[in-house]
């Protein structure tokens, strides 16, 4: 063996022993830390990915929405629905792997939305999704602050903001007037019922409310405009059965729901 080719095979054993090593230090937390950077936007997307996964928990009660401060709700705020409904698209897409290819056909893909979509309406009427009457205070008290007037409609000192925030994920679809118009209509449905609906049971503003959320509050193939804690409060503390009856009775459409 010519002793170039003897150099060649020292090289190329040194080379994996090399990788090896990196490899192994690529499981050690903080080495990835420092000398792996994230870009600005991975660090944006991490960050958003982690507080849909935290709604998630919300949601399905592995945690308890009346137990955080509200201090806490406004992360909630940042997330829309349809980033939600990715997110459980994405899962379903995993778990399906296994039974076909990698490459998922677009029509699975949008199946794998429209469960996504079903899964979330199915837990309006999941009774572990529901937190009790008294755990509501903390979100109550986050609404009337800033949300609600004295007279419980929906006219409190953050509001203009929070429409003008749903107004533009619409302008593009709709222009400024009329974008800002649903998304005025949409703030007074829900904020103006939620308390009502919530803490009385009230029937007609269950119904506006669950109205409020038709095609994600806004006209149909327009970007939704409702938020992670919209999504959180009214699965979490509307009335199942009460739901069960709106829907049974076609007075709400369930399918039109998200």
């Amino acid at each position: 063996m010519p002793e170039s080719e003897l150099r060649r095979k020292i090289s190329t054993f040194a080379l994996d022993l090399s990788r090896m090593r990196k490899a192994e230090k690529l499981l050690e937390h903080s080495y990835l830390d420092e000398c792996v950077r994230s870009s600005p936007e991975e660090t944006e997307a991490d960050w958003r990915h982690a507080l849909i996964f935290w709604i998630d928990q919300l949601m399905t009660r592995s945690l308890a929405l009346g137990d955080l401060e509200s201090a806490c709700y406004w992360h909630f705020e940042g997330i829309w629905i349809d980033q939600i409904k990715q997110h459980r698209a994405y899962h379903f897409w995993i778990y399906g792997r296994n039974d076909g290819s990698y490459w998922t056909p677009g029509d699975q893909r949008e199946d794998h939305y429209f469960q996504a979509c079903e899964e979330l309406r199915d837990l309006f009427v999941n009774p572990g999704c529901k937190e009790s009457i008294q755990s509501f205070s903390e979100p109550r008290l986050y609404l009337q602050r800033n949300y609600l007037a004295q007279d419980g409609t929906a006219t409190g000192p953050q509001i203009a903001q929070l429409i003008e925030l749903k107004a533009q994920r619409l302008v593009n679809k709709l222009g400024w007037t009329a974008a800002r118009q649903c998304a005025a209509r949409f703030v007074a449905g829900f904020y103006g019922n939620i308390v009502p609906a919530v803490v009385g049971t009230d029937r007609q503003a269950t119904i506006r409310l669950l109205q409020s959320l038709e095609h994600s509050g806004s006209p149909a193939n327009a970007p939704d405009i409702v938020n992670g804690f919209e999504t959180l409060l009214a699965i979490r503390y509307l009335d199942l059965k009460l739901i069960e009856d709106l829907w049974d009775a076609g007075e709400v459409r369930r399918e039109v729901i998200f």
